[in-house]
This record gives C-alpha cells, structure tokens and sequence, in this order.
C-alpha cells in the first residue's frame, strides 16, 4: 500500500461518505471561512470552478434561497462574535 492510501485510510471515515452531496459542500465551505476568511475562501472556490460547470447552480446549492443581504448580515454577526 502506497503512503498516500496509508493517510487516507487513517483519516477518512467511511460513515462521512454517505453524506448528501450538499451537506459536504456547507461543511466544506464552513471550514474554509474558518481557516481562511470569507473574501479568500470565495477566491478558492471560484478558481476551482473557473471555466468548468455551472457556478450558478454551485452557488444555488451553497448558499440555498438566502438573499445576499441575509449572507451579508450572517457574514457580519460571525465577524461580531469573533467566530470569522
């Protein structure tokens, strides 16, 4: 077994597979802000998607209906707690 399969093993856990594909894309976007803000987070997000699939829809599952004033808002208490 090659070292990457090693740490993959170690580290993914197969109950976290079965998630639904938007709940991995919320948890995945959460753990980006956290580590490293919303403004660069959104950069990642946009390189990867850059000239590939649809970022309308990717950004539909993403952020759900919520207006972008609700997300502006939601941006701005996480900055108040300190939990961005």
């Amino acid at each position: 077994m090659f070292r990457g399969a090693i740490i993959m093993k170690s580290v993914v856990n197969p109950n976290n597979l079965t998630q639904p594909p938007i709940r991995v894309i919320q948890r995945g976007w959460e753990a980006l802000n956290k580590t490293i803000g919303p403004t660069d987070a959104l950069r990642f997000v946009m390189s990867l998607t850059a000239g590939q699939g649809n970022s309308v829809k990717f950004f539909k599952q993403l952020w759900g209906n919520r207006e972008i004033e609700e997300i502006h808002q939601e941006i701005l208490q996480a900055k108040k707690t300190r939990k961005i």
